[in-house]
């Protein structure tokens, strides 16, 4: 279309040329043979001449403004038209997916339908079995179940064709849509090609920027391996630290279980005792090894903190039922050394612990009971 405006466009300026040409020769014809005409009438007709070309002449611009006025129309419209096909193609996809979601719903409920038909039916031929006065009743809804299905079934074959329909108008629109989404993809494709070629150009500068980050990251790894093998050496001093204090405080709960035999021995051999005072000094030493034994469990089960500090303490109250399980563990706040997550690591320690030991004599046996916890 734009081409047959080229053309038109070139005929009239070589038709405008030719009566230019035309009108030149014309006026010097006249010019150079004499003719018997007065001065002033050759004045008039060449005043005609010239009128008669600027008219022509006026009118074939005015022919070509409005050629090119009507080419710009025609490429607005040629613009207009691809986006109305453009959303046209859209919106026969929006129409086609939605007529095959319909179809399939209508699809899925005629088999539900069908599947309760045939439920029916065989319902039907039970009752059959069981009553044969109803047998030709039973058979008659046999055949009108059989007839409703044949109908279905003919039914859903139509729907079927309708949803391969839609599937083909979506399958259409859908190429329509790619064919529009790869030409802008092309499109992108030049623009990301001249992308591309700058940052290739960019390319060497930045592999010696890199070559100079490589070799400062390279200082930094060897300095962060210094560190590293630092403070492997302050762990392993720290650990041995922590067996030696380990190793300390269990030769002191030896030597506090020897006090405590000492004790008992004293009391034994003491003069002037008398049955039941010796009875009961059996029982407390019994009561102190149980509340011993308790504090050692749970000792042993808990877990050092980061920030635990040698010779920390805690007054630790728990409450616990029948079998040695706990209900309860309390670190108290105002009798424990360490902070809060020394005092819930104790705690989390006696729950660890459980179920708790058993003293020797069950009268012993304390629903609540409080002891000092020392790591």
């Amino acid at each position: 279309m734009l081409g047959f405006y080229e053309k038109f466009r070139a005929f009239v300026l070589a038709a405008v040329l030719h009566v230019l040409l035309g009108f030149l020769l014309f006026v010097g014809f006249q010019h150079s043979t004499p003719t018997p005409k007065p001065m002033a009438r050759q004045q008039v007709e060449i005043i005609k001449g010239t009128m008669i070309y600027e008219s022509t002449l006026q009118q074939q611009v005015d022919k070509l403004k409005k050629a090119e006025e009507d080419k710009r129309q025609i490429e607005i419209d040629q613009k207009n038209k691809l986006e109305e096909e453009r959303k046209k193609a859209e919106e026969q996809k929006r129409k086609a997916e939605q007529e095959v979601k319909q179809l399939a719903e209508q699809k899925a409920a005629e088999e539900k339908r069908l599947a309760e038909i045939e439920l029916k039916r065989k319902a039907e031929e039970d009752v059959k079995r069981k009553a044969e006065a109803v047998k030709k009743k039973a058979e008659q809804e046999v055949k009108k179940i059989a007839v409703q299905k044949a109908a279905e079934e003919k039914r859903l074959a139509e729907i079927e064709l309708k949803r391969k329909t839609a599937e083909d108008a979506k399958r259409k629109a859908e190429e329509e849509t790619k064919k529009i989404a790869e030409e802008k993809r092309l499109a992108e494709l030049e623009v990301q090609r001249k992308a591309e070629e700058a940052t290739r150009q960019k390319a060497e500068e930045e592999k010696r920027k890199a070559e100079e980050v490589k070799k400062q990251a390279e200082a930094e790894a060897a300095r962060k391996k210094v560190a590293e093998e630092k403070r492997q050496a302050e762990e392993a001093r720290k650990k041995a630290a922590a067996d030696a204090q380990r190793k300390a405080d269990e030769a002191a709960r030896k030597q506090r279980e020897a006090d405590e035999q000492h004790l008992l021995n004293e009391l034994l051999e003491s003069e002037g005792l008398g049955l039941e005072s010796e009875n009961q000094s059996q029982l407390q030493v019994l009561e102190q090894r149980y509340i011993n034994d308790i504090r050692q469990k749970v000792q042993s089960s808990w877990l050092r903190t980061s920030n635990y500090q040698s010779g920390w303490k805690c007054v630790v109250i728990v409450r616990q039922g029948p079998g040695g399980t706990v209900l309860s563990a309390d670190a108290v706040a105002s009798e424990c050394d360490g902070d809060e997550q020394f005092r819930r690591s104790v705690e989390n320690a006696v729950y660890r612990a459980e179920p708790l030991p058993a003293p020797e004599d069950s009268s012993l046996f304390a629903r609540e009971l409080q002891f000092v916890f020392r790591p």
